[in-house]
């Protein structure tokens, strides 16, 4: 049996992009993750293209977007902020 305190978790989860605690489940994604996700799979976007492709607020797509990064499922692939599906949670 493997015990983890506080500290070594914190330790482990420096090393990896992504916290355990951030991954999504299908059933953890909204209405705005999903048709980010839809758009995503069409291809790279920007959050603006995704802000108007979606109807959502920026701020939406922002936070969305952040999430989806920290589960890996979507990755920044550009400076300019140029985003690409990477992992669908959708298709398991």
């Amino acid at each position: 049996m493997l015990l983890l305190n506080i500290k070594t978790l914190h330790n482990i989860t420096k090393c990896v992009s992504v916290n355990p605690l951030d991954i999504m489940e299908p059933e953890d994604l909204n209405q705005s993750d999903r048709e980010i996700l839809k758009v995503l799979r069409d291809g790279r976007a920007t959050p603006a293209a995704l802000k108007d492709w979606t109807g959502r607020s920026g701020q939406t797509v922002h936070n969305r977007l952040g999430r989806l990064v920290a589960a890996g499922h979507v990755e920044k692939v550009h400076g300019s902020g140029l985003y690409e599906l990477v992992d669908d949670p959708e298709q398991g």
